[in-house]
């Protein structure tokens, strides 16, 4: 149940994310812009724990707690800016970002830091990007390299591996 928040889980882009957790070895995990919370409970089903879902809305975050709790699935779920410096994210195996391509910038500043700013997850799923975004978008996460690439419907999903050449000094 999406209530007022973002995301009922139908569309490509959505669709690609969950392919896209399906092929990784669960872990931990935070879905950054995480709307009714499809995502994280998806991946607390396939076994990925501990997950954390983050969105700027406290309306979608609202919707994600009670999608946990209808579901029985253990994810938590917070507000917060994913593009600011200042809010700390926490150490995981997989980032997912469902995002449009200004966010999706904004995170690839984050993991640009690398060395003492320390968020640099091995694991990135990205989509809600256009197919022509994409080589703009993989430009931007230096040290990361494309482990596979999608396009459904116009809309691009990639899974991003840590090359460990994140070109910090």
């Amino acid at each position: 149940d999406v209530g007022m928040a973002f995301g009922t889980g139908g569309h490509a882009t959505t669709r690609q994310c969950l392919e896209g957790l399906t092929r990784l070895t669960p872990g931990r995990l935070v879905d950054l812009g995480t709307g009714s919370g499809v995502l994280a409970l998806a991946a607390a089903r396939l076994g990925f724990a501990p997950v954390l879902g983050l969105d700027l809305d406290s309306v979608a975050v609202e919707a994600a707690r009670a999608n946990a709790r209808a579901n029985d699935l253990d994810a938590e779920f917070a507000v917060a800016d994913v593009t600011c410096p200042a809010v700390p994210l926490p150490a995981v195996d997989v980032a997912v970002a469902n995002l449009a391509l200004l966010p999706v910038l904004g995170l690839a500043t984050r993991v640009a830091r690398c060395g003492h700013a320390g968020w640099r997850p091995p694991r990135l799923l990205l989509s809600g990007l256009l197919e022509k975004q994409g080589e703009q978008v993989v430009a931007a996460f230096v040290g990361y390299r494309v482990r596979r690439r999608a396009v459904d419907e116009g809309w691009l999903f990639l899974d991003l591996e840590d090359a460990g050449t994140c070109g910090c000094r």
